[in-house]
């Protein structure tokens, strides 16, 4: 009889010890298929936050940790979106001091002639910063210019 209610309690445990593992897949799978988005929202959080650096760096952890394409498609979306903005902004930065220094340098000429000389520079292919930067990222730097 002793013997008995043993094997009873072991029978429960295992079947305990089952639930379990089956709860715990079935949790397991349900985040594995959220992966992507999860760890892209920790970076959006970061973003947010102004912490770029750790946003960045979430990104880079979340490729190197995905398995599934469909994940590692998304947070690459993402990280790139990321990157652009970030460029985006450096660039409104840069064209914010250009115009600065283009305020302060005209002050003996009209404005039409710092245009025309601006223009003419463009199209001579001078060594001007701003035509690197728009050479490195493009033509859809040069054309919002424009």
């Amino acid at each position: 009889s002793a013997f008995g209610a043993t094997e009873d309690d072991n029978d429960r445990t295992q079947q305990q010890q089952q639930q379990q593992n089956t709860d715990t897949r079935v949790i397991n799978h349900r985040l594995g298929e959220m992966e992507g988005t999860l760890w892209t929202r920790l970076a959006e959080y970061h973003v947010r936050a102004g912490d770029f650096e750790l946003a960045r760096s979430v990104y880079e952890e979340a490729l190197d940790a995905i398995t599934r394409v469909r994940d590692f498609s998304l947070v690459f979306d993402a990280y790139v979106k990321f990157e652009e903005s970030v460029i985006e902004a450096l660039m409104e930065l840069m064209d914010d001091d250009e115009e600065d220094e283009d305020a302060d340098g005209a002050d003996g000429m009209d404005e039409g002639g710092s245009g025309k000389a601006k223009s003419k520079s463009k199209s001579e292919n001078t060594t001007d910063d701003d035509e690197d930067m728009d050479i490195l990222l493009g033509d859809n730097a040069a054309n919002e210019e424009s």
